[in-house]
């Protein structure tokens, strides 16, 4: 193994280690396996469907816009989701810092 092969191996064990990347991950596996939050995106799902097919109808289609933003508004406001979003921007930040680091 060169060098640069194992700097790469170190850097990329210590951002595994980071307690930020183990709590987005976490936070993932959490999400990813919440029967909660499968069925309220399958609920979205199938409400911007309805939304999409309800066009010809100004009534129908602002009854169908209010639900789908209504459904989107609970999954945003979720605890996970939550702090699933803010923790993305974090990651983004400290990846970026490092790829400023590496340049």
């Amino acid at each position: 193994m060169s060098k640069l092969d194992e700097a790469l191996e170190n850097l990329k064990q210590e951002i595994g280690n980071d307690s930020l990347i183990q709590e987005y991950f976490r936070l993932r596996n959490l999400i990813t396996s919440s029967e909660e939050i499968r069925s309220l995106k399958k609920q979205i799902d199938e409400a911007q469907v309805s939304l999409s097919l309800s066009m010809g109808n100004e009534e129908a289609h602002a009854a169908k816009k209010a639900e789908y933003e209504q459904l989107v508004a609970l999954y945003d406001v979720h605890p996970l989701i939550s702090n699933f979003s803010n923790i993305q921007i974090e990651v983004h930040e400290f990846l970026k810092n490092i790829a400023d680091l590496l340049e």
